[in-house]
């Protein structure tokens, strides 16, 4: 049994740290004998730690770093959420392996020494790609779970006005919607709210 860590982007926005926490449970909802932790690479969004609290889901672990493995002894197995350059990812990922990818950008400098699970869509979140593949496994998510990844997904597609938002994107947001008992984008709209008008500069 192995101790796989799920990581999304340095800097992280409110898509990249739900990818990874919603990935990881999703993961482990599949029971494959491993155990996958979510991880983070910066301080957490206002938003995502209001949602994570309100719902009771526990905040990732911050890593700063993956060390070189000891003689003997495995590399640090990871899957990338949300980001697969290098430039954007965990410092010492050379000294891990990275097993699986899931993300919804371009594919950049991304070389892997073994077959990974790669799962790269166009649509607006990567979190609308994590609700696609709990359908694809047929794992129904908790309501925890859907506000989390509603929340992501709002957040990265700016409420569903952003060009890259997609007709999946629209679906998914109307379905968890109605799960959740709210308008998709009013909810949306709290989220942004909870950032604050502070924690922007004007270039930003």
């Amino acid at each position: 049994m192995s101790n796989i860590l799920v990581l999304g982007h340095q800097n992280p926005d409110n898509d990249a740290i739900m990818s990874a926490v919603m990935f990881a449970q999703l993961k482990n909802a599949l029971n494959d004998g491993n155990t996958y932790e979510p991880c983070r690479l910066g301080p957490l969004p206002k938003e995502t730690a209001l949602v994570l609290e309100k719902w009771g889901i526990a905040e990732p672990r911050l890593i700063e770093g993956i060390e070189p493995a000891a003689e003997g002894e495995e590399r640090q197995q990871i899957i990338l959420t949300d980001h697969n350059e290098s430039g954007q990812s965990v410092p010492g990922r050379e000294n891990a392996s990275v097993i699986g990818l899931v993300d919804h950008h371009r594919i950049g400098d991304f070389e892997t020494a073994q077959p990974p699970f790669v799962v790269v869509l166009p649509w607006g979140s990567s979190c609308t790609v994590i609700s696609y593949l709990f359908d694809a496994y047929g794992i129904e998510p908790t309501d925890a779970q859907v506000a989390c990844l509603l929340a992501a997904m709002m957040t990265d597609t700016v409420m569903l006005k952003s060009p890259t938002t997609t007709d999946v994107d629209r679906r998914f947001a109307a379905r968890w919607g109605e799960r959740l008992g709210v308008d998709p984008v009013e909810y949306g709209k709290e989220i942004f709210k909870s950032r604050g008008s502070g924690d922007f500069t004007p270039e930003q």
